[in-house]
């Protein structure tokens, strides 16, 4: 344990998906006044067809440079203070514990693992699942950019839980100096056998539901005025809406599979049961903000 406290921690594998979770956390760190972490896990066994190539020590001098690596490549996207940790165990428990006392935990994924079936031993199943504190999946297919042009939220309606989403967003987005957008997603049967029905909008009975969801915003309007907002709702899977409402930006939400197979862009799942703080820095933001939610995942 490193002693840090409310930090941004980075798992750090090696490859593009490392250089690209690297970066975006660097930058993260440095808008939230705060350390970063790297994180790299030596596995506690290894297949037996791979041990001979394997000399004694080799796997911890592998860590270590990998380590200096994703170094190199924080400080080069921000100037911000790095401790670099280099442990053994199983990869995705030694980042759920890593990532304890931390305000945000960043991995990346290739293209091809972040669409693939979640499975228990996966570190972006663990990640967006179980971790203890905001989690961000950074695919490295399409991302090659840190700045975020936009926020998009995945809002439930009636709202239950949603106090520390809708705060990690405007933080977020006042940090990147950005607009917010709300998306509730729908999913009406089309009528007349019109089954291939794409998102579209209702100009109906939605717009009453967008004027409540504004109203549910209009503290958050109040603490984050440089915060532009927009509100959408839509006929649509919420993975469908939300992937197309960030081309690009950054989703932040109650995500599903259908989320992180189809958006291009960092996607950031906060728990239910995490205690948002506002931003010291933005003394209105505390004023605005509710009680942190606690009902289960």
């Amino acid at each position: 344990m490193t002693g840090l406290r409310n930090h941004v921690v980075a798992g750090v594998a090696g490859g593009r998906a490392s250089r690209d979770a690297v970066a975006y956390a660097a930058h993260e760190a440095a808008l939230r006044g705060t350390a970063l972490e790297l994180l790299h896990v030596i596995p506690p066994d290894l297949p037996l067809s791979a041990r001979p190539l394997h000399r004694a020590g080799s796997l911890q001098a592998f860590g270590s440079a990998t380590l200096k690596e994703a170094e190199r490549v924080a400080l080069e996207a921000a100037r911000v203070p790095v401790t670099l940790t280099l442990t053994s165990g199983r990869r995705a428990e030694s980042l759920l514990t890593g990532a304890e006392r931390a305000a945000l935990l960043v991995v990346g994924a290739p293209r091809a693992v972040v669409s693939a079936r979640p499975h228990p031993g996966s570190v972006v199943t663990a990640a967006v699942l179980d971790a203890p504190c905001p989690a961000v999946v950074v695919p490295c297919d399409g991302w090659p950019q840190t700045s975020v042009p936009r926020v998009v939220v995945g809002l439930k309606w009636p709202p239950h839980g949603d106090e520390a989403l809708l705060g990690e967003a405007f933080d977020l987005a006042e940090r990147r100096h950005c607009d917010v957008k709300v998306v509730h997603a729908c999913k009406v049967h089309p009528a007349h056998g019109d089954l291939l029905a794409q998102t579209r909008h209702d100009p109906g009975w939605m717009a009453g539901l967008a004027a409540l969801i504004d109203d549910r915003l209009a503290p958050l309007r109040r603490g984050h005025p440089a915060v532009r907002v927009g509100v959408d709702v839509v006929c649509a899977s919420p993975g469908e809406a939300l992937s197309s409402a960030a081309l690009p930006g950054t989703v932040v939400g109650p995500t599903t599979r259908g989320v992180l197979q189809h958006a291009q862009c960092p996607v950031e799942v906060v728990p239910v049961t995490f205690e948002h703080e506002p931003d010291p820095r933005h003394p209105l933001a505390r004023s605005a903000s509710a009680a942190p939610a606690r009902s289960p995942r």
